[in-house]
């Protein structure tokens, strides 16, 4: 079994916010400093080629995986496994890859080919069986292979199971064929209701109090969700990208700039020229103002009158937030600017000082940049330098997709394996070494970092401590 190696807290980083940052090789190196430590066994490690992380399963303590059978006739095994100690409840042998999943009520709900299942989360049993006509419609979500290949970290990308093809309404189930919406039981899989929509939809369909969202190329519908009768349609032709935030909901027609709709009516309240998210992005609201965080142009917009108030061309840098600032870099520079959303006012620019910059990721107190191969943090309140590391080997990559955080340490996968960092100081608290292909997905919760890997090496997901002799002290 694969194992990770426990760091106790090292003494070559100092506390104090300084003027430049002090890197890791200038303190004998991250290298020299996990060299000699005790080592702690991963808590479990299962074979894995395709990872469900599906937000709603995972809180009741559950994550699904699918892998290979080699079996003739039998080309997938589903896994359902504990969170806690990996413990695969149930194993289901279906007739060919899983297109879709999401989680309904006591329901696990699967796309294979040409057919809709609802298998028992109890103990995986087929409960029903929809052979519904036609091809399912997924919007813009990603497929599971490529959710995991490309794995945004933004929350857009994670709210509803993985394929786009299911939502779930409170217990309630409904799906997108071939241009006609429906409402199954996700107890037995009956048809509740059906309603032709348009010949496809372009996201994934959604729900506004009892209202079930759909975008279509027709434009965008609004049907009741106990009867399937239109409420109210707006015929603005293709419609894609559709977010509820709060009370708003916010949609971009074909070729076109954001739009934000009144949900009562369908009403286009106001709608931005060209300038448009893309999937991915993240739209959240901070006071009076819309925030889209996104790769190309992040903006920010007056959410009651559609005024543009600022926006800038990242250059494919991903621009990230704490909920007050906006952290950002135009392109063309290395700068890192921090500026407030309240007022628009900048706070401090920081210069990101190494090769090649890719990412800003915002994780108090700090601000981190990321480029190729190294990492550079500044204080979030300041934008000072406080510290920076670089991979120990020319040619050491950083996937700047795959990271997540917790409330002290930052885990990055790096060319040779995961490694966390204490957010404040930059000490090493955790190193995970391998040369797998590449990790697809990574996650925290409950003081434990899961991960997954894939092929061409063994793919597998695992789960690591981040307590005790691992944690930050």
């Amino acid at each position: 079994m694969s194992r990770a190696r426990a760091l106790v807290a090292m003494a070559f980083l100092p506390a104090c916010v300084v003027a430049s940052p002090v890197s890791a090789q200038e303190a004998g190196g991250l290298g020299a400093a996990i060299a000699h430590e005790a080592t702690a066994k991963v808590l479990w490690q299962n074979p894995s080629q395709i990872l469900f992380a599906i937000e709603a399963l995972m809180d009741r303590g559950m994550i699904a995986s699918t892998r290979s059978l080699g079996i003739p006739g039998q080309a997938t095994a589903l896994d359902l496994m504990a969170l806690k100690d990996g413990k695969v409840l149930w194993t289901a042998q279906l007739p060919s890859g899983v297109d879709a999943m999401n989680v309904c009520a006591d329901t696990l709900v699967v796309a294979i080919s040409g057919a809709v299942q609802g298998l028992s989360l109890k103990d995986g049993s087929l409960l029903w069986e929809q052979p519904l006509q036609g091809r399912l419609e997924t919007g813009w979500e990603p497929s599971p292979a490529f959710a995991q290949a490309s794995w945004f970290a933004e929350k857009a990308m994670k709210a509803q199971g993985i394929g786009g093809a299911f939502f779930d309404g409170g217990g309630k189930l409904y799906t997108c064929v071939s241009g006609i919406a429906y409402r199954l039981d996700p107890a037995t899989g009956d048809v509740v209701w059906e309603r032709p929509i348009g010949f496809s939809i372009h996201s994934p369909l959604i729900t506004y109090k009892d209202m079930l969202i759909v975008p279509s190329d027709k434009g965008l519908l609004a049907l009741d969700q106990e009867t399937g009768q239109p409420r109210w349609g707006n015929p603005l032709g293709w419609i894609g990208q559709v977010r509820v935030v709060d009370d708003c909901i916010y949609g971009v027609p074909h070729m076109q700039g954001l739009c934000r709709f009144d949900p009562e009516t369908g009403d286009v309240l106001w709608q931005l020229e060209k300038l448009a998210p893309s999937p991915g992005d993240t739209l959240f609201h901070c006071g009076d103002r819309t925030v889209v965080i996104s790769n190309r142009t992040p903006m920010i917009i007056h959410t009651e009158t559609g005024e543009l108030l600022w926006s800038v061309d990242a250059g494919g840098r991903w621009a990230d937030t704490d909920g007050q600032n906006i952290y950002y870099s135009p392109n063309g520079t290395k700068q890192i600017h921090a500026m407030s959303i309240a007022d628009l006012k900048e706070k401090w620019v920081a210069e990101f000082t190494g090769f090649f910059f890719s990412r800003i990721s915002s994780v108090k107190p700090a601000v981190m940049g990321l480029g190729w191969g190294e990492v550079e943090a500044f204080n979030a309140d300041t934008g000072a330098a406080i510290w920076s590391w670089k991979a120990p080997m020319i040619g050491g990559t950083i996937n700047d997709v795959t990271m997540t955080a917790d409330d002290r340490a930052y885990y990055i996968q790096t060319k040779d394996g995961i490694i966390g960092f204490d957010v404040a100081t930059g000490m090493p608290v955790l190193e995970y070494p391998g040369e797998f292909f590449f990790c697809h997905w990574m996650s925290q919760r409950n003081g434990t970092l899961y991960f997954h890997v894939s092929p061409p090496t063994n793919g597998y997901v695992a789960a690591i401590p981040l307590t005790g002799a691992q944690a930050a002290q």
